[in-house]
């Protein structure tokens, strides 16, 4: 079965994936204090609608903020030369390098993650966009809990020292 693309005419996404988007996001150690300190605060929109409408701000604040909770010395490299973005072309290549390794991302999860299109990336906002970064935000979530989690040190230590008779 293959994934749906996202240009297909799905159903537009709940309220509640935006709003897990965010809740994703602090879970991760997002602090949109710091996130917002070199934006003009009345360009950047940050929160459970963040998303709603075209946000490129925001768009480019999230992502590397993702991409960084992923592998941090593997974003560091990707993004050398185009984060932040400061004009069209590194904009450009921004949005390249996401969706690139987004779409390695999906070809690794298969049907569990959306099939990455670039053209939702020109313009990021609306529900597509929405329920990518969600999908992403997820996965995220996922791998930092099965990598970085102190519960999986001390589950893991328990099962190693415990005596079976």
């Amino acid at each position: 079965m293959s994934k749906p693309p996202l240009s297909s005419p799905l159903p537009p996404p709940p309220l509640w994936e935006g709003e897990h988007l965010w809740l994703y996001l602090l879970a991760l150690g997002f602090e949109p204090a710091g996130a917002a300190a070199r934006k003009v605060p009345m360009h950047l929109r940050l929160g459970p609608n963040m998303f709603d409408r075209p946000n490129r701000d925001a768009f480019h604040i999230v992502s590397f903020f993702l991409f960084s909770k992923l592998d941090e010395s593997h974003c560091n490299e990707v993004f050398r030369f185009c984060f932040p973005p400061a004009d069209k072309k590194t904009d450009s290549e921004f949005r390249k390098q996401c969706c690139d390794w987004l779409r390695k991302i999906s070809d690794e999860y298969g049907n569990n993650f959306l099939s990455v299109q670039a053209s939702v990336f020109l313009s990021p906002g609306g529900p597509m966009f929405i329920r990518l970064m969600y999908h992403f935000a997820r996965c995220v979530l996922l791998h930092h809990i099965k990598t970085d989690s102190a519960i999986k040190h001390i589950w893991k230590h328990n099962v190693s020292t415990q005596e079976f008779e």
